[in-house]
């Protein structure tokens, strides 16, 4: 029995036609995982699928590419009907299917089914032009968003080329200043202002850039489990350290004053400042390189979601980290290195609340704790 669903093409036809199809078609049975339709074959048949799921795929050469699947009700392979040319696609079986085999020529060559094709190549003719003008949407919609995010993307370069500088600048003129702390959180805050400023130029949610609250309290937790483990690593890479390494054997394992080093007496209150300062720090350089840097390029890179995803993490972070290249390759190779783990997280929660929380949590025990920075 043909039972075809309301937007198959066979839905135009009544129950008198429907019934004089099914008996010219061949009814056959295949088990799961069976190809019935080859890719650049050239076949002059469809089928309808009584029971059962399809699975239609193009095979690239380096991978299998699932375009849809199809469940009963449902029919495939019928632009043979109006395009002699090769098969575009390969379906396969996802499970036992039951289906009806329809020869296009035997059904030309019959009178009696001039009634039905007509039928089928109206609905054909309506479906066509119904997915072209999705397609045609849905490439204005991609291309004015690739449009966006790369002016997003050359801002966000520029951006990042100005704070390079500026750093930099603030690096050689340290012994001018009686501070370069406050200096450089200032210049951060600007270029987040700015960088803000940009995203909502761009027409586009600010959820894309990862600022939203929503589900909160369980990405918090999420990155505090996951923080643990790189908080303990960091423990036993400087363990390993000061007892293989004879130049570092001088070093505590946990040296919460390894940020006055240089001729600075410690002091708790400048500690707790220079503290709250850094986790303030924290969620806005996420907002550069994860929020604004890695969406953009996620947007902009073509190929997989895992390749765009790691080409993405990987791109932001080393632009990031060769932005502070000049101050010592140590302190670039410290700055790309977890960033790559906030990258992953942020790719997985989009939002900037849990990769912030994770960049304080490890950052202050590395720095303010472990005094991990007297190493490098």
């Amino acid at each position: 029995m043909i039972s075809p669903r309301a937007d198959c093409v066979l839905s135009g036809l009544n129950s008198e036609q429907l019934h004089r199809l099914m008996h010219v078609g061949e009814y056959i049975e295949l088990d799961e995982n069976k190809v019935f339709i080859h890719e650049s074959h050239k076949e002059r048949c469809f089928y309808y699928i009584a029971d059962g799921t399809v699975e239609i795929y193009k095979n690239s050469g380096t991978r299998i590419h699932v375009l849809t699947t199809l469940p009963a009700g449902e029919t495939v392979g019928e632009l043979a009907l109006v395009d002699d040319h090769a098969r575009s696609a390969s379906v396969k079986t996802l499970e036992r299917v039951k289906m009806y085999r329809f020869d296009i020529e035997q059904l030309q060559q019959n009178p009696q089914f001039a009634d039905i094709l007509t039928a089928i190549d109206s609905r054909i003719g309506k479906q066509l032009s119904q997915r072209l003008r999705h397609i045609n949407e849905v490439t204005v919609a991609v291309l004015r968003r690739k449009f966006a995010m790369s002016i997003f993307s050359i801002r966000a370069l520029v951006l990042l080329s100005l704070y390079a500088l500026s750093l930099s600048f603030i690096e050689k003129s340290k012994h001018l200043l009686p501070s370069t702390t406050a200096l450089s959180l200032v210049l951060i805050f600007i270029f987040a202002v700015v960088t803000y400023s940009v995203i909502r130029q761009s027409g586009y949610p600010r959820e894309d850039y990862g600022l939203s609250i929503k589900n909160a309290p369980e990405h918090i937790y999420e990155a505090v489990l996951y923080s643990i483990p790189i908080m303990i690593l960091i423990v036993l890479i400087k363990w390993l350290a000061i007892t293989h390494i004879p130049s570092l054997c001088c070093y505590p394992l946990f040296d919460p004053d390894a940020m006055f080093k240089q001729g600075v007496v410690f002091n708790w209150t400048i500690y707790f400042i220079a503290l709250f300062f850094y986790a303030l720090f924290c969620p806005l350089q996420e907002f550069i390189v994860r929020g604004c840097m890695q969406s953009s390029f996620q947007n902009l890179i073509e190929g997989s979601a895992n390749r765009k995803k790691w080409e993405a993490i990987f791109v932001s972070n080393l632009l990031f980290s060769s932005a502070h290249a000049h101050t010592s390759t140590g302190f670039a190779i410290i700055t790309f290195i977890p960033g790559m783990f906030w990258g992953w997280l942020y790719y997985r929660q989009h939002t900037l609340v849990g990769v912030s929380v994770s960049h304080i949590l490890i950052g202050v025990w590395a720095a303010f704790i472990v005094g991990f920075q007297n190493m490098l």
